[in-house]
C-alpha cells in the first residue's frame, strides 16, 4: 500500500467577466490535488468556482464533473470557453451558479478513472467546498473518450449522477451502452445530452444510443449540428452543453 502523501496546495487563476451581481465580479479557475491510492501519488483537477463564491458565506452548489478526451487535458474545458461562458451566463442571470469540476485523465481505463472519481475526487469536493452534495445537484460528462467514461461511471455507480452529457462520443460500441444500462437499477438511470457534428465518424454509435434510450423510455435530448470531432465543434456547443446541466437547478 502506497504511503499518504499530503498533497500539493491548490493554485488560483481568475477569469474576468464583463457583468457582475457581486463585488467580486470573477470566477475562479483553482488548480487542486486529490491524493489518490489509484492513480498514486496524487489525482489533478481544475476547479471553477463560480461569481460570488468567495462572498456568499453558507451557499452551497451544484456540481458538474467533466472528463476531457485522449490526448487532452483537463485545461481543453476551458480552452472551448466553458469558465468565461459560465461566468458570464450567471452574471446576468441566464444560468443558475454552479461548480465544475474537470480530472486529469492519465491514460487510465474506464474502470479506473470511474473509481478516482466516485471514490476519491467526489468526496474530496464535497469535503473542501461548498457544494450540494447530492444526487440531485450532481452531473458528470465528457468530449470523445472522456464521453465514454462518463458514461461507464455514472451508470457504473448508480445513485451518484442524475445527468449525463455524452458529447462527441468516442469508442464505445453500443453493445458496451447497452451493457452499463443493463448494470444500473432502472430507477437510478441518469438522464442523457447526447450530441454529434454531422461529419463526426462516430455518429451511427451516437444515432443507435438514442434509439435505444427513446425505445427504453429514458429521458434525453439528441442533438446533432454542423461540424466534426473538432474543439471548434465543442467549443461552439459549449454554452448549449452548461444550459442544459443546469436546467434543473
Amino acid at each position: 500500500m502506497p504511503p499518504t502523501v499530503a498533497p500539493p496546495q491548490p493554485t488560483t487563476s481568475t477569469i474576468n467577466v464583463s457583468a457582475t451581481n457581486c463585488k467580486e465580479g470573477k470566477g475562479y479557475a483553482v488548480t487542486d490535488y486529490v491524493a489518490s491510492r489509484v492513480t498514486y501519488p496524487s489525482t489533478r483537477v481544475q476547479i471553477y468556482l463560480p461569481p460570488c463564491y468567495s462572498e456568499s458565506g453558507a451557499r452551497r452548489y451544484p456540481v458538474i464533473y467533466l472528463i476531457h478526451g485522449i490526448g487532452q487535458d483537463e485545461t481543453i474545458w476551458a480552452s472551448i470557453g466553458a469558465h468565461n461562458i459560465a461566468s458570464a451566463q450567471i452574471t446576468s442571470g441566464q444560468f443558475p451558479p454552479f461548480i465544475m469540476v474537470m480530472p486529469q485523465e492519465r491514460g487510465s481505463t474506464g474502470t479506473t478513472l470511474g473509481r478516482v472519481i466516485v471514490s476519491e475526487i467526489v468526496p474530496y469536493i464535497d469535503s473542501r467546498y461548498r457544494t450540494l452534495a447530492a444526487r440531485s445537484h450532481r452531473a458528470i460528462g465528457g468530449i470523445s473518450r472522456g464521453a465514454n467514461w462518463a458514461i461507464y461511471t455514472s451508470l457504473t455507480y448508480a445513485g451518484i449522477f442524475s445527468k449525463t452529457g455524452i458529447h462527441s462520443v468516442g469508442g464505445i460500441t453500443v453493445y458496451e451502452f447497452n451493457a452499463y444500462l443493463d448494470r444500473s437499477p432502472s430507477n437510478l438511470i441518469p438522464s442523457f445530452y447526447i450530441d454529434i457534428g454531422e461529419s463526426d465518424g462516430a455518429r451511427w454509435t451516437a444515432q443507435s444510443m438514442d434509439r435505444i434510450l427513446t425505445q427504453e423510455k429514458i429521458p434525453h435530448d439528441y442533438h446533432t449540428a454542423a461540424g466534426g470531432h473538432t474543439r471548434s465543434y465543442w467549443a461552439a456547443h459549449i454554452g448549449e452543453y452548461l444550459r442544459w446541466y443546469t436546467a434543473s437547478w
